[in-house]
């Protein structure tokens, strides 16, 4: 049986792997190979052939890889959050860097620390930021849970990029997240701002999200 001491580098080795499984690989591109780019050039040989279909399927995995990353990207680093009390320091730190490094605006902005290949993997086509702000959308609630109220700084401007977007995925989840949100931090006029806009859209799919929780929402107000 593995004891509590032993299972702290574990852990800390799952986020490590998390936050690697979220670079890109050789500055391929967030979105699968296109049809139009697998046949854009042709194989001289059998062997150029067989190098070709490699590199396809290398990529089509990569691509894989990191969109199930994001896509469980929340769920695993609560996972880790709920095991806090093998390592609480280490594990809120590592938890804390790995979202940091998720939820960075410079990724689809253009402006990072980071490596110049990452920036330009998520912001070579307009498929790739579309998916990078649908996941965060996605994730939002749970990165600011497991990182506390004090981590909405970080999230608000992330929020305030994406809520307006024209994504319907994307306004769903902000939507049903709403409620959630304001239980962790309750920023009274912006979450306002957000609803308004959300229910002045007058798109249904999104007011079928908002519309159940107003009465939670509004015992949330002293």
């Amino acid at each position: 049986m593995v004891s509590h001491l032993d299972s702290a580098p574990a852990l800390l080795y799952i986020l490590d792997f998390l936050k690697s499984s979220l670079k890109p690989f050789n500055g391929s591109c967030l979105s699968e190979p296109s049809s139009q780019s697998k046949s854009a050039s042709k194989p001289n040989s059998a062997s150029d052939e067989t190098a070709g279909n490699d590199e396809s399927l290398s990529k089509k995995n990569e691509f894989w890889v990191r969109n199930q990353a994001m896509q469980y990207f929340g769920q695993i680093i609560h996972a880790v959050h709920l095991k806090n009390s093998v390592a609480p320091t280490a594990l809120q730190s590592r938890i804390r860097e790995v979202t940091d490094y998720f939820y960075d605006l410079a990724l689809i902005k253009g402006h990072t620390t980071k490596e110049p290949e990452i920036t330009e993997s998520f912001m070579a086509n307009e498929d790739s930021t579309d998916k990078l702000k649908e996941m965060w959308a996605f994730n939002l609630p749970c990165a600011l849970l497991v990182n506390s109220a004090d981590y909405w700084p970080k999230i608000k401007p992330i929020y305030e990029e994406i809520y307006r977007d024209l994504q319907i995925s994307i306004k769903r989840s902000l939507a049903a997240s709403l409620i959630e949100v304001g239980k962790i931090h309750l920023d009274q006029d912006f979450l306002l701002e957000v609803i308004r806009h959300f229910l002045l859209s007058d798109l249904a799919e999104v007011n079928q999200k908002i519309v159940p929780n107003l009465i939670d929402f509004v015992k949330l107000y002293p």
